[in-house]
């Protein structure tokens, strides 16, 4: 399990590359879903205690990236803080 702040940085890189260059083909909406397991191919996890977690994080990053809460609830109650 290697973590440090380079490969962290590293991995949010990836995931703002991906999501811009998806929204920029006008194939986001389509692809969102596929960007976890093109990012994080397995069998063996790299980070994380299992390969369904890493790639549930990215997820939540692709989320991020798109100006979406992580947990997928409404923006409006997550922005607030609830």
């Amino acid at each position: 399990m290697v973590t440090n702040d380079a490969t962290l940085l590293r991995i949010k890189h990836q995931v703002l590359n991906e999501v811009a260059k998806l929204a920029w083909e006008g194939t986001l909406e389509q692809k969102r879903d596929e960007i976890p397991y093109h990012m994080i191919q397995g069998p063996k996890a790299q980070f994380r205690c299992c390969i369904y977690r890493e790639r549930e994080i990215i997820r939540e990053r692709v989320r991020l990236a798109e100006g979406f809460c992580p947990s997928g609830r409404d923006t409006k109650k997550c922005s607030a803080g609830n």
